[in-house]
Formats: structure tokens, C-alpha cells, sequence
């Protein structure tokens, strides 16, 4: 357990990592750059407006999927996933 305490306040959070799900359509405040393993093409998903998280469960791992886009100059279409752990934290206000 992690406890995080305040100087000017006697309230504290403590971060247990019980699991939250998200939405079923959940946007963060990310944008993931990445270079086309197969291609070297640079490209990125924009999981704050455009894209988004299918029913995560926050603190746990969460298989992102990336695409070499098709319409895209030299794109090859190639498709993977890396793990990613979306996080939902929770601290006092100033």
C-alpha cells in the first residue's frame, strides 16, 4: 500500500490498486508515438480525442493495438500491440 500525506491537511489518500473499469469507449490524455516495426515509418494514436481504450481495466495491463496506416505514404498496413497500463489517479487539491 502506498500512502501519500498532505503537509496542511489531516486528510490522506491511500492507493490500495483496487481495479477500476473504464468505459466502454474510454479516452486518456495520451498521445502514443511509435516507429512501424516493419516499415520504419513514425506515426501515432491520439487516445485523448480521436482514438480510445476499449473497456479497460485501470492498474492492470492492457494490450494497446497499433497500425501502420493504409492512405499514408509508405505505410505498410503491418499490425501489432504493446502492453500498456492505462492509470487512474486521485491526489488533493492545492
Amino acid at each position: 500500500m502506498e500512502t501519500e500525506e498532505m503537509a496542511m491537511s489531516e486528510v490522506r489518500i491511500e492507493t490500495v490498486g483496487a481495479e477500476v473499469e473504464g468505459a466502454k469507449r474510454q479516452h486518456v490524455g495520451a498521445i502514443v508515438h511509435f516507429t512501424c516495426p516493419e516499415c520504419g515509418q513514425a506515426g501515432s494514436v491520439d487516445l485523448s480525442s480521436e482514438d480510445y481504450l476499449a473497456h479497460p481495466l485501470f492498474g492492470e495491463t492492457y494490450d494497446l493495438d497499433l497500425y501502420c496506416w493504409e492512405g499514408r505514404e509508405g505505410a505498410c498496413q503491418h499490425e501489432w500491440s504493446v502492453e500498456v497500463i492505462p492509470r487512474l489517479t486521485l491526489e488533493l487539491a492545492p
